[in-house]
């Protein structure tokens, strides 16, 4: 019996499988609606099942209905595979096809098996009354269309008589349009005609304003000609007696002998400038390694407990201690040595260094740790000698937080600040690894990186401030030796290039350079070695003051920073001891001489980072090129980016009859941003206000450009153009206004392109004299500045559009100001 069950199981399965193997064909096509009325017929679902299949909700398509009614009959078993190939016969012929590949006979045994013939009877007079039903509704719809279609009939006759009656309307304003036009033709030839009158009259004045003004310029060239007539003539007498000298110079031009001496003189020369390097580098190595003091008096320090202070011996006290911190975090103890004097002091680890009191090399000193670097606080410790006061607090909680940020690797040490290089840095030359420009703004992170005499600091992003690639520099005493070597080599070329240049300037040379013979032994100070470095150094300052030197060091290879000024600067409490002794010696032997009073070897320079919202103003150099090229920038569709301070006195107006639009934009740009004052209220002003450029407009009035002039400038989104020199940005940073500053590199490569910028004529030797003389002056910037090379442009369109990309550049980098430069 088990057998028989199970075999037929299997063959109602084949015959689903049949079914199943159609399932997507039969879900699609079929309409269960059709189907359930014979399937309930034949008593294979009942009402039930057919509410479930027509009217559940969760079977909202067609597909889906189809699906469960054949899952339905799935669980009927052969008769619902039997009655539901019937239906399909009846209903869906080639459905029944697919399904079991015969042709349909419609035998409807089934429903006769239970319902009889009567009930086959029955089930077909229902379908034709529902076929009855359906021809019926056909026939009444196909009523309505018919009179619909005669409604759109008469619609279609009423359409077209107002067709008709549109051509008609058309018709006559076709005619009207031509009627209009003809007049509209003549009313343009009438107002032609005014425009032409009005632009003839126009014209005639413009021809009469051109000819006076050209009369004038011509007075102006007759006057510019007699004056290059009279230059040329006084040139001429120049060169004529140039010529006879150097006529004589080659008549008396040096023997051989004389220029082996002179060779041997020079070669002695080269031994001693060597001699000197080593004795300069092994006194600064050995009496001041490093004394930057980057942050005095800027270190705030926070709520802690109470300060204590202890006395003890200085003597080897940095064998006793180890030190961690810098100036950003404040210097702490790290570890103390067990029974040493600073043990039984009461210095533990934890204790935070904030003064300390007593002599360091020989001098009463009190130096702040707390804003000392790494480096600086070890170097203090390590030169103290005698009884010193400690000062410290107990900050266990900054110390472990310092401690935790090193191990987690968010910083290298307690150092964090940001300098300018004032010289070129080799990675290859200079035993660092990094390599850095002149200019270059980097942020120092560790001053004694590995216990070394080398500092870790960051490559910064001149947009964003964060810090790029990272490696190792110079510390501070070892690039000072760097510079002295530079500073070496490019006097070695100079004299070089001098010697090769004249020979009268070697015999000169041979006559001045005896410093053992002007110098006086009575003072104790003075020695062999201390002769030579001052004779050295006076060969230094007399290269660095000369404006062509200061030329070649800006635009060499080995390019370097001369900073002239108090040497109390910002990176250099005190200078390098020899060079400052040597500076002094200087001063008794020239005191009349100002750079040797300000000359530091600075090769570091602190910087601090200012960030301008506003639209910032914008400096040109070469001064002379500042008025041309303001007005083609303001001309070539700049105005709604770039303007000037311009008084209203200044501006011209033409009205005309036509074109009213560009004179109402000439009178929105009539603001006035420049002050008239007369004489009297200028001179208070001077006392008074810091007035960046003024000129006398007449004998009794001044025209004068303040800080609130360009600040009025700013709040209107716009760069103000100024053609003041570059002598007013310190007093602009002062009144925190940070301007761009563009430098168009002239050379004599491309001195030929600015012949159209030259508001006059000029020599090409005479300009590139004053470019050069004025490249000098961006060495004393305290801030830096943006070169426009020569390669960069070919014509004035291509300058103006590299200005205009190098301004809009500048303008989102972080402004970075030496404060002690101001």
């Amino acid at each position: 019996m088990d057998d028989y069950m199970e075999t037929l199981k299997d063959e109602e399965d084949a015959l689903w499988e049949n079914v199943e193997c159609n399932r997507h064909m039969l879900s699609r096509y079929i309409n269960p609606a059709k189907l359930t009325p014979y399937l309930r017929q034949c008593k294979v679902i009942d009402e039930q099942d057919e509410d479930e299949v027509l009217n559940a909700p969760m079977l909202p398509s067609k597909i889906n209905r189809a699906g469960r009614l054949l899952d339905i009959l799935h669980t009927k078993g052969q008769r619902g595979y039997v009655v539901f190939l019937e239906s399909l016969e009846f209903y869906y012929p080639e459905l029944y096809k697919l399904v079991t590949g015969k042709e349909p006979t419609r035998r409807f045994s089934t429903i006769v098996v239970e319902e009889g013939h009567e009930g086959l009877t029955h089930f077909l007079m229902n379908e034709v009354i529902k076929l009855q039903q359906q021809v019926k509704a056909k026939d009444l719809q196909r009523c309505e269309l018919l009179a619909k279609s005669r409604q759109l009939e008469d619609e279609k006759k009423q359409l077209t008589l107002t067709r008709v009656e549109l051509l008609t309307f058309q018709e006559r304003y076709y005619k009207m349009k031509e009627e209009r036009d003809s007049y509209n033709d003549e009313l343009v030839k009438v107002k032609d005609d005014n425009y032409n009158i009005a632009m003839r009259y126009a014209q005639l004045s413009e021809e009469k304003n051109m000819a006076v003004m050209r009369s004038r310029d011509l007075q102006l060239e007759i006057d510019q000609l007699k004056h290059r007539l009279n230059k040329m003539e006084e040139e001429c007498k120049l060169e004529r007696n140039q010529s006879l000298k150097l006529k004589n110079d080659i008549e008396n031009r040096p023997k051989k002998e004389q220029v082996l001496e002179l060779e041997r003189e020079n070669e002695m020369l080269k031994t001693k400038i060597q001699e000197l390097q080593s004795i300069i580098q092994v006194r600064s190595s050995i009496l001041m390694p490093f004394r930057p003091s980057v942050t005095s008096g800027g270190h705030v320090r926070g709520p802690g407990p109470l300060v204590q202070h202890t006395t003890l011996n200085g003597d080897g006290l940095i064998t006793q201690l180890t030190l961690l911190g810098g100036n950003a975090r404040g210097s702490f103890i790290h570890s103390v040595k067990p029974g040493s004097l600073a043990e039984r002091a009461g210095l533990r680890e934890g204790h935070q260094l904030l003064l300390l009191e007593g002599c360091i090399r020989g001098e009463r000193q009190s130096v702040p740790l707390d804003a000392c670097t790494k480096e600086e606080a070890r170097w203090t410790i390590q030169r103290c000698s005698g009884p010193i006061t400690l000062h410290y607090k107990v900050n266990n909680e900054g110390y472990r937080k310092l401690l935790k940020e090193m191990e987690d690797g968010v910083i290298t040490s307690g150092d964090s600040f940001y300098i300018r290089l004032n010289l070129n840095i080799s990675s290859q030359l200079d035993a660092c690894s990094m390599s850095l420009k002149c200019d270059d703004v980097v942020h120092v992170l560790d001053t004694m990186y590995q216990d070394r005499h080398e500092w870790l600091c960051a490559r910064v992003d001149p947009f964003t401030d964060q810090d790029l690639d990272m490696g190792t520099i110079p510390s501070y005493s070892r690039a000072q030796q760097l510079l002295l070597v530079k500073l070496q080599r490019l006097v070695h070329r100079g004299s070089r290039e001098e010697a090769d240049s004249a020979h009268h300037t070697l015999r000169s040379l041979r006559n001045t350079l005896q410093p053992e013979e002007t110098l006086s032994t009575s003072d104790p100070r003075v020695s062999p070695r201390l002769s030579r470095a001052s004779f050295f150094f006076g060969q230094l300052l007399q290269f660095v003051s000369r404006s062509e030197n200061k030329y070649k060091r800006m635009n060499s290879n080995e390019r370097v920073r001369i900073i002239s000024g108090s040497p109390l600067g910002s990176l250099s409490r005190s200078s390098l001891d020899a060079t400052k002794l040597l500076t002094e010696k200087h001063e008794e032997l020239d005191p009349e001489n100002e750079l040797s009073r300000n000359l530091t070897l600075i090769p570091y320079s602190l910087v601090r980072a200012f960030h301008c919202e506003r639209r910032r103003p914008v400096l040109f150099t070469p001064t002379m090129l500042a008025k041309t090229l303001v007005q083609k920038l303001l001309n070539s569709g700049g105005a709604m980016e770039f303007t000037i301070c311009k008084s209203v006195e200044k501006m011209r107006f033409h009205f005309t009859m036509v074109r009213m639009d560009q004179v109402d934009i000439k009178l929105c740009g009539t603001q006035k941003e420049t002050d008239i004052v007369t004489r009297d209220e200028f001179l208070r002003k001077q006392k008074t206000e810091t007035i960046i450029y003024s000129r006398e407009k007449n004998p009794n009035t001044f025209e004068c450009i303040v800080p609130a002039n360009i600040e009025a400038v700013a709040a209107k989104n716009k760069h103000c153009l100024l053609e003041a020199g570059i002598g007013c940005v310190r007093d602009l940073i002062k009144c925190k206004v940070y301007p761009i500053v563009l430098l168009i590199r002239v050379s004599e490569k491309n001195i030929k392109r600015f012949r159209k910028l030259l508001p006059r004529p000029e020599t090409e030797e005479e300009f590139l004299r004053v470019c050069r003389l004025k490249e000098k002056e961006l060495e004393a910037l305290p801030c830096l500045y943006a070169t426009v090379e020569a390669e960069m442009w070919s014509s004035v369109e291509e300058l103006l559009r590299v200005l205009k990309d190098k301004i809009v550049e500048e303008q989102r980098k972080t402004i970075w100001v030496d404060e002690d430069q101001l």
